[in-house]
């Protein structure tokens, strides 16, 4: 009895609410905008203003499904798939990046790592905390947020495929 009461103090406010409760985060998803990032170029590339949201959410979707199929440990498949999502979210509050940020370390991540410092930006451009929708933040705090991480992972994907795939050597040269 103490354990329904104790919920049914948490849940009043929430029941409160009435419907808005429920409609809320669907209206955050499908009209929501703050520091996105590369989801600009899914958005251009998918026509329609939902169908890039849902297209975001199939991309993290696969790639959840394509940890679970390499049947990855906990914290590298959490790694890819927050990693996926905060790629591809239209809504990045900066608190969003700290999701990342244990299995970042624990994978020893210096991309992730860096993207959880430098997600907080936003709070620069607007000290009082006022953050409202991107079009009112500088064009240099999207930057600052997104590029580092994009070039950083580049760098990484780029080191992996290098290592799994190595060139053949050119002919004339001596083999290794």
């Amino acid at each position: 009895l103490g354990c329904l009461a104790g919920m049914a103090v948490v849940a009043a406010p929430y029941v409160l609410a009435g419907p808005a409760l429920l409609t809320a985060p669907f209206r955050t998803f499908l009209e929501g905008r703050f520091l996105e990032g590369p989801y600009l170029l899914l958005e251009s590339a998918v026509p329609g203003d939902a169908l890039p949201r849902f297209a975001a959410l199939a991309l993290v979707l696969c790639v959840s499904a394509w940890a679970a199929w390499k049947r990855m440990r906990a914290e590298g498949a959490l790694l890819w798939v927050l990693g996926a999502a905060l790629l591809v979210t239209p809504v990045l509050h900066p608190w969003y990046a700290l999701w990342i940020l244990p299995f970042a370390a624990l994978r020893i991540s210096r991309p992730w790592v860096l993207f959880t410092g430098l997600a907080f930006l936003p709070y620069v451009a607007h000290p009082a905390g006022a953050l409202g929708d991107s079009g009112s933040l500088p064009v240099w705090v999207h930057l600052a947020v997104w590029l580092p991480l994009l070039v950083l992972l580049g760098r990484e994907l780029s080191r992996s495929w290098a290592a799994r795939f190595p060139s053949p050597p050119a002919p004339g040269s001596p083999e290794r």
